[in-house]
């Protein structure tokens, strides 16, 4: 496999090196692989192909992943924030056997990890499947991408590339390496490139910026819930070159609160589990990058259908799902995704197709509505969503989260006299996006 062939050339030229590190368990790139070659011996007899991992943001996250390749497994990408019936449910679902979690009656003695038995048949896959990444779920049960080594060796190289990462960066990532955003900035950028990780599995602020000041990285993933929640904090970060945000809107307010606190600016990163990485801004201290995501990537082509979605074609599309053993290759994938260009050839997502809400004949792109209440004063979050009032007719509902500073009259003339819903929090997922299932749930209760 030539994946792992790459992270054992770099593990001769940095043998004592930190290669990960989650708080107190820490591996150096030699005694990383002594894990991998020893818990790869206790996985070889397992009766499936696919395996899940469900161990969330832990060093023993990357020695399970690179175990299971070691031995002709295909890893299975699990978000560990589900309670583990949903994990087993949703494994039964999707056809695998066996899940990796942390806890319980711990199965190897190599690792601290158990194995969790499912009485599923496991599903069908292309033979090229080297891993599979879970779709977020948010319309629906999520979908299980199978992607080939190729195609990661396409992911990485694109990120890489139009990153300008090398071989000398070092990653902080408190977001979930079970996400394709983590996963393909952490392990695959480890593998390929011989970068160190750290890893939190904690998202509260002042953890992360004593873990930042601690590990001395060059790259720092966040997304926008968590830049959000720096913003409020002044730090400095020397070692830091490049702090990347990805998995949702990010509102520009924040990432000018963020950079006059750290004096760094935040660089968007836009995609999706099916395309991975789509676009980066390599430049965002230029006027025209404020509200985009920036440009393709080297080797993605983002064009646009006659509705106005993003049209993406890449070598980092495999194009196959779990269940389907033989499949046609897609050119091309079309998102949910409505977008625009600005003159310069930066991307700007208008909102995906649940935030478009059409109301009395208009349509309303609801991230661009809420990026202007959040320049409201007395306004510190704020979300709208289209809700059914009998015979095909909508509204606007608007959730707000307001403090003392906040006066209605400040409000946009066409939102003032909408149905105002305020509320302490709105809901985000572990991704850091705006669950708007929930708000029509919370809507209907008022």
């Amino acid at each position: 496999m030539k994946l792992l062939d790459l992270f054992y050339s770099w593990v001769d030229k940095r043998v004592r090196k930190k290669a990960v590190n989650c708080r107190t368990v820490s591996f150096t790139f030699e005694e990383l692989v002594g894990k991998v070659e020893n818990f790869s011996k206790e996985l070889a007899g397992l009766d499936a192909s696919l395996v899940g991992i469900a161990v969330g943001n832990s060093s023993y996250f990357v020695v399970a992943n690179l175990a299971l390749w070691k031995v002709g497994k295909v890893p299975v990408l699990i978000d560990k924030s589900l309670p583990f019936e949903s994990q087993s449910s949703l494994a039964a679902k999707l056809g695998i056997r066996y899940v990796l979690v942390k806890g319980g009656n711990t199965s190897f003695s190599t690792v601290p990890l158990s194995l969790e038995a499912i009485d599923v048949e496991e599903s069908p896959f292309p033979k090229e499947t080297v891993l599979v990444k879970l779709t977020s779920g948010s319309t629906g049960l999520p979908r299980a991408v199978c992607l080939s080594e190729n195609t990661l060796l396409s992911i990485i190289r694109s990120i890489s590339e139009g990153m300008s990462l090398t071989e000398d960066d070092s990653a902080f990532i408190p977001v979930p390496i079970s996400h394709s955003y983590g996963y393909d900035n952490g392990v695959l950028a480890l593998t390929f490139l011989g970068n160190s990780l750290t890893l939190t599995d904690s998202f509260v602020p002042i953890q992360i910026i004593n873990e930042i000041k601690k590990n001395s990285p060059s790259v720092v993933l966040l997304s926008p819930p968590l830049v959000k929640a720096l913003a409020n904090y002044e730090f400095s970060l020397p070692s830091v070159r490049l702090v990347i945000s990805a998995g949702g809107h990010l509102d520009p307010k924040y990432s000018s609160q963020f950079y006059e606190k750290t004096g760094r600016y935040i660089h968007q990163l836009y995609g999706s589990t099916e395309t991975a990485a789509i676009s980066f801004e390599p430049r965002p201290w230029e006027k025209d990058s404020e509200g985009t995501v920036g440009f393709a990537l080297p080797g993605v082509k983002v064009s646009m259908d006659n509705s106005g979605r993003a049209v993406v074609s890449s070598g980092s599309i495999f194009g196959a799902f779990l269940g389907e053993k033989r499949y046609k290759p897609p050119k091309e994938i079309i998102l949910n995704d409505y977008i625009s260009f600005t003159d310069s050839g930066r991307i700007k997502i208008l909102g995906r197709s649940l935030e478009v809400i059409e109301v009395g004949g208009k349509k309303i792109y609801a991230p661009l509505v809420e990026e202007k209440l959040r320049s409201v004063e007395g306004v510190n979050d704020a979300a709208c969503i289209g809700v059914e009032k009998g015979s095909g007719n909508r509204v606007l509902v608007v959730f707000l989260v307001v403090d003392k500073k906040f006066k209605r009259d400040n409000l946009p003339a066409d939102i003032k006299n909408r149905k105002l819903i305020f509320v302490d929090f709105l809901p985000y997922s572990s991704r850091g996006k705006l669950d708007r299932s929930k708000l029509l749930e919370w809507a209907s209760e008022r």
